[in-house]
């Protein structure tokens, strides 16, 4: 061990204290730290601090323990840093600061292949999710998968996931020997609605969901620099029902002890916090404490331990970083007259995270070993089995290479199953099930695959009014029942039916908008599946809408452009741009038969609305961005029969060139918005327009300001960031616009 005295100065380590602190205080650390590898960090305070010492520990910035002594992994090599700041009970405080030079791991794989996929606990995909792995970070596609290339692989594999609204998602995954790729599947669950409370007072904070609370002191917040706040703070509390968590786990449940061992818990309990104010983080003063309660929703564990009152539960805090829950510190099981089983979980905390309370056996070890084997034999070196482990209360899942893995550190007496899937070098796929019952000491489990047949359905989608049928875009999403499957469907055009995979022995369920009618169904697959027509049809009022454009009071042009139908009940529907067919190009408009007026605003591109829906919210919401499309209101009495008409200035119309790193790119993939933030316009370049609109965009206004243009690059291939306007040439005259792109990677 090396002792980091307080004047002390090495090539290793740099210690910095504040100069306003009184207190000294030395930082201990192992002369060596390795990735992914557990090890201990001390602070031995000043002798003349005054009473009880409170400790706050933060790596890279992040609050990682109240301890004077703990454990950490750090699951990236490079220089990171630990600091530690000590108050006394006189308010004297004194700070440290380590620098970390962490080794890199083993290296397995120089070109190592990752595929991941992103869903919610409804099993639907989730897009724009900011997946990272060893510090690289892509952004989940439509379909929900994030893909990488060219990693580095070592014995461990961390994945991270954060997206807005969801809480963060973490996973550490043990790979035994060298792979070409892993195919990986993370849930998020979604985070509770947020409430707001002051400061400056003693506060409890409830969410009624399984009656849980937590008390805070009066002013008990600081922000990022350590400084007070007051006024009003944001509060999103999301408890976590341990009976339906299911793959949402965190990291699965697997945690580092004090003692520095990696094993699987099993929870009692789990709440989510998040605080805020204005938009920043703000975290627990050094000096504060919270208490927080929840019911207790089972009263015996998953290995059959019959829970009591007056029992001590340890507690354990979610690392982001490392997809590991860390131990820290213990809770009670109490009394409670309002929790069905008659008991709560309480517990004192000094930062918030997510906290969990859970055990693991400290005796009678469980461990499996667990192997692929394809119809007998052992997989190719090349083949990936993605397994997951499941039981009440545990859901886990990894990745196998030919060598198999060992989780160790398990509860003797649980009853798991796993399932697994490969798809082999050739396309073919083979699944398999087997359940088995953890015992003391290391059993060795083969999940035998077999070859599954695999077919597809074909799906159309049609309105009628009874009399006339027209098709319209297929909208939607399929998820198995395996939960392991979920595809975006959107079809590209009203004669184009969706094609869905399908496999053997596995159902599908459909999730489908026509038009914002929704429509569920299940594809039953018993045998081996080969193809399937499935026809949809909504019976509903059906009127026509189209949209047709002049360009200087020549020849016009019809185009798609997409609505908003919105009833005087309240009832939304929509005209997706798929809708459009025949000759003019039209499209069906399907409204509630009981409706007596219509609101229909349309979005194209030569206005400022552009419509988005949400499919999975009960009912499908729709909106536009901003809502200042054209509106009209209709009678009902007869079909509704509308054109839009837009008459076109060529003296409004600019041509647009994208460049990225110097070189011009095709505009077919380059999307540009001007948005004004004095006035909030918003114009945009979209593929549902006139011909004559291509490499063009439409902006009917005075004094364009460059600083105002934004643009993308549609790609299909992995992105390890995003793309941003650097520069923008405007030239008025010619009303041409460059817009110079760059490629931005997060730090």
């Amino acid at each position: 061990m090396s002792r980091i005295a307080g004047l002390l100065s090495t090539l290793l380590f740099t210690l910095i204290l504040a100069g306003c602190n009184t207190l000294t205080v030395d930082i201990i650390v192992p002369d060596s730290i390795t990735q992914h590898e557990p090890f201990s960090y001390e602070a031995e305070a000043d002798p003349d601090a005054v009473g009880q010492i409170a400790y706050e520990w933060f790596l890279d910035g992040a609050i990682i323990s109240s301890l004077p002594i703990d454990n950490a992994l750090i699951a990236t090599a490079g220089e990171h840093t630990l600091s530690v700041k000590i108050t006394d009970e006189e308010g004297e405080t004194g700070e440290a600061e380590v620098r970390l030079d962490i080794l890199p791991a083993e290296i397995l794989n120089a070109d190592f292949a990752v595929n991941v996929e992103l869903l919610d606990m409804e099993e639907a995909p989730l897009e724009n999710v900011t997946v990272t792995i060893d510090g690289v970070t892509v952004e989940s596609d439509a379909q929900g998968i994030a893909a990488f290339t060219g990693l580095t692989q070592t014995p461990v594999l961390t994945v991270s996931a954060n997206k807005e609204g969801y809480i963060p998602q973490s996973y550490r995954f043990d790979l035994a020997s060298a792979q070409e790729s892993a195919d990986i599947q993370l849930t998020l669950m979604e985070r509770a609605n947020p409430v707001s409370f002051n400061n400056d007072t003693e506060v409890t904070v409830e969410n009624s969901d399984l009656n849980t609370s937590v008390t805070l002191p009066a002013g008990a917040f600081v922000d990022a620099n350590g400084d007070p706040v007051t006024g009003e703070i944001t509060a999103t509390i999301t408890p976590v029902d341990t009976r339906e968590m299911g793959a949402s786990y965190l990291g699965g449940g697997v945690a580092l002890t004090e003692e520095s061992e990696v094993v699987q818990l099993l929870s009692l309990g789990m709440i989510d916090f998040e605080f805020t104010q204005n938009g920043e983080a703000v975290q627990l003063a050094a000096e504060a404490s919270a208490r927080i309660e929840m019911d207790l929703v089972t009263e015996t564990g998953p290995d059959g331990r019959i829970y009591a009152i007056g029992e001590e539960i340890e507690m354990w805090w979610f690392d982001e970083a490392t997809g590991l829950w860390v131990e820290e510190g213990a809770g009670e099981i109490v009394a409670s007259a309002t929790s069905p089983t008659g008991m709560r979980l309480i517990a004192t905390v000094e930062h918030f995270t997510t906290w969990n309370w859970d055990y693991y056996k400290a005796e009678d070890r469980a461990s499996i070993t667990l192997n692929c084997l394809v119809n007998g034999s052992q997989i190719g070196p090349q083949d990936n089995c993605n397994v997951s482990l499941s039981a009440d209360g545990i859901y886990r899942t990894t990745s196998i290479g030919r060598e198999g893995v060992t989780i160790v550190n398990l509860a003797p007496g649980i009853e798991l199953t796993a399932s697994a899937r490969v798809r082999a070098i050739n396309g073919d796929l083979y699944t398999g099930q087997t359940s088995f019952t953890t015992v003391p000491g290391n059993i060795s489990v083969n999940v035998n695959l077999g070859y599954t047949g695999e077919g597809a359905a074909f799906i159309s989608c049609t309105v009628t009014d009874g009399s006339v049928v027209r098709p319209v875009e297929c909208f939607g999403s399929t998820v198995r029942d395996d939960g392991g499957h979920s595809t975006l469907l959107e079809s590209n055009s009203s004669n184009s039916p969706v094609r869905v995979p399908l496999v053997e022995g596995e159902p599908v369920n459909l999730l489908l908008s026509l038009q914002g009618n929704i429509v569920t169904d299940t594809i039953n697959v018993a045998d081996a599946p080969s193809v399937i027509i499935k026809e949809y049809e909504v019976e509903t009022a059906v009127g026509q809408l189209s949209c047709y454009a002049t360009l200087d009071g020549g020849q016009g042009e019809y185009y798609p452009c997409t609505a908003l139908v919105t009833s005087d009940s309240g009832i939304n529907t929509v005209v997706r741009a798929g809708d459009y067919s025949g000759t003019p190009l039209t499209a069906p408009i399907s409204y509630s038969n009981s409706a007596n007026s219509l609101d229909i605003a349309v979005a194209s591109a030569f206005n400022d609305g552009e419509l988005y829906n949400d499919l999975y919210s009960e009912p499908e919401y729709f909106y536009f961005s901003p809502f200042r499309g054209q509106h009209f209101t209709l009678p009902t009495s007869e079909p509704v029969t509308l054109e839009i008409t837009d008459s076109i200035e060529s003296r409004n119309l600019y041509s647009y060139t994208c460049r990225l790193d110097g070189e011009v790119i095709s505009v077919e993939i380059c999307n540009v918005t001007y948005h004004d933030f004095e006035t909030e316009e918003r114009w945009r370049t979209t593929p549902h327009a006139p011909s004559w609109m291509k490499g063009k965009m439409h902006l009917p206004i005075s004094n364009i300001n460059p600083a105002f243009f934004d643009g993308n690059i549609e790609n299909d291939s992995p992105v390890y960031g995003y793309y941003a306007v650097e520069n923008v040439e405007l030239n008025t005259s010619n009303r041409t616009i460059v817009l110079d792109m760059i490629f931005n990677v997060p730090q």
